[in-house]
This record gives structure tokens, sequence and C-alpha cells, in this order.
């Protein structure tokens, strides 16, 4: 699940089920806690450390391909994904985009 979001880096094409959508989000609210804790831990005057900058960096394009195939995949336009972009409804997008089931037509 984790490892195909990750190894369709920058693929936008295709689709991307619940179970990888959430693989993702799981992998990034771990990974963003431990880096914040290395953060605090090696520079403790530093709001956004450098482990957090890191790995903003590293999973941005990830997160923005999954997202596309994701609503691709629940049958949505992939540039809804636009809506993360929005304060407070990005948080409402992200719940409800994870749990909308498979569309089970061909998408465009």
């Amino acid at each position: 699940m984790l490892f195909t979001a990750l190894k369709k880096y920058a693929d936008f094409t295709g689709r991307a089920n619940r179970q990888e959508y959430w693989g993702l989000f799981l992998f990034i609210f771990i990974a963003s806690f431990v880096a914040t804790i290395l953060d605090l831990m090696f520079y403790a005057t530093v709001e956004i450390g450098p482990f957090y900058v890191i790995l903003i960096l590293g999973v941005f394009i990830p997160s923005i391909a999954t997202l596309a195939r994701r609503n691709r995949d629940a049958g949505w336009s992939q540039w809804a994904f636009i809506l993360v972009f929005i304060p407070l409804v990005n948080l409402i997008y992200y719940i409800v985009i994870g749990c909308v089931p498979t569309k089970e037509e061909q998408n465009n």
C-alpha cells in the first residue's frame, strides 16, 4: 500500500484505492511526528526544522499524485485535489476522499 504510492512517485495516471491513500496518509503522519521530535531534539529554537522540511519536500509530489489517482478512482475529477489549498475545506476533503468507495466504471 505505502510502497505502491511511493513507487508511483509522480504518476498522475491510473487509480489509487483507499488502502493506498490511507497508507500514504499514515506514513506521512508518523514520519512528520518523528521529524518533529528530531527537530525538537537537535534544533529546539527552530519552529520548522530541517527534518520536517526535508520530509515535506519529499512527500509533496507523491501525495498530490496519490490524491489525483484517488480522485479518479472515486469517480471525481482529478483536479479536485485543488481543494487541499483551501483552509478547513481541506480537512473535510481528506476525510471524504478517503471514505468514498471505488467507482467501478472507467474514468477518463
